[in-house]
């Protein structure tokens, strides 16, 4: 007890070993919880930690079999092809210690037919435990369908995730967004190729697998609309219902900020093409603006999100229409009586 109690004085003076020693302590049991380990390992730091400990553990003996074992000298003498992807730069963990048996059974050498442990649906989730993507009401096809090697090489690969092609690649392998043609505005994480940005490949709690309901989504980049969504006062209806792929795209278009159609098309879907100013239909698009010298279009005069102002002016009516009608601006506008006297107000 006395031995105790001085180890523990010891241990009190030393607070830096205190700290090290509890961090230990609460890692070892988080991890030890597997909704905890999933969600580490989620993180790509934590994951790229965990599989190199994994590797070093089998690799170098700890684990009581090495990459020269007894099953990978056995196996290699017919499936040279197979050993040589050890090379790869992302090699599976058990492969990578000669643990074929973990996933095969033997099998007469004169029939090269591949017989595993388990059903194929059933073995990578004997060891990666993804129950509660399973659970998730929206999960990708052949992760549902049990076909991990669809897309994941059982082995190795030059690929993170041990991916049979880099990650766009394999993505549009099945989910073809081009059609034969190259398109002029692409959303930057598409045209990187990071598919994973926006979407889990395996599966989530929102359609098209997204990893957030959408706006959140979206506002996660796009910060300026995020703002205007919590402090306008007049919002766009697919804008305030979370609706932005009514008007945009979110991989690729042919038209600027990547909308569906170019304008005034995207906004006449829903607006009538009848709408008049006064007695006069407002000229647009061969009219070239004095503000920025671009054509006049929908946007010129209205926010396509949100707004301080009624109509989703981008600017209170006269101040808006004066910004182009400079030489108008000594006379009056017709019915613009009460909104002259709200924006003159102090």
């Amino acid at each position: 007890m006395k031995a105790f109690a001085k180890a523990f004085a010891a241990l009190m003076r030393n607070k830096l070993m205190t700290v090290s020693l509890a961090a230990a302590i609460a890692s070892t049991t988080a991890v030890a919880v597997p909704d905890i380990r999933e969600s580490l390992l989620q993180i790509p730091a934590f994951e790229k930690v965990a599989s190199l400990l994994k590797t070093w553990f089998y690799t170098s003996g700890e684990g009581k079999i090495a990459p020269g074992s007894f099953e990978s000298v056995v196996c290699g003498r017919c499936h040279q092809d197979t050993v040589a992807k050890k090379k790869l730069a992302n090699v599976h963990v058990p492969f990578a210690a000669g643990r074929c048996s973990d996933c095969h059974l033997p099998h007469d050498p004169r029939n090269n037919k591949t017989r595993l442990t388990v059903d194929p649906k059933e073995l990578c989730s004997t060891c990666h435990n993804r129950q509660k993507e399973k659970n998730m009401p929206f999960q990708h096809t052949p992760f549902k369908e049990g076909r991990c090697m669809d897309c994941h090489d059982p082995h190795a690969s030059e690929n993170i995730k041990q991916l049979r092609q880099p990650p766009q690649a394999l993505c549009t392998s099945c989910h073809n967004f081009s059609k034969g043609q190259e398109y002029a505005t692409k959303h930057p994480p598409f045209k990187l190729g990071d598919c994973m940005v926006c979407h889990s490949p395996h599966a989530a709690q929102n359609m098209k697998n997204t990893k957030e309901p959408l706006p959140d989504l979206c506002f996660k980049c796009h910060r300026e609309p995020a703002q205007a969504m919590n402090k306008a006062k007049v919002k766009h209806p697919p804008f305030a219902q979370a609706k932005c792929t009514n008007c945009h795209n979110p991989h690729q278009t042919n038209t600027e900020r990547l909308m569906k159609q170019d304008l005034p098309g995207l906004c006449f879907q829903c607006h009538n093409t009848d709408r008049l100013m006064g007695n006069f239909t407002h000229p647009m698009f061969n009219v070239q603006s004095p503000l920025d010298g671009k054509r006049v279009t929908c946007v010129s005069c209205h926010n396509p999100h949100a707004s301080e102002n009624e109509r989703m002016w981008r600017r209170p009516k006269q101040f808006l229409c004066l910004g182009c009608h400079q030489n108008k601006s000594d006379q009056p506008i017709p019915g613009d009586k009460l909104i002259e006297r709200r924006y003159s107000e102090p």
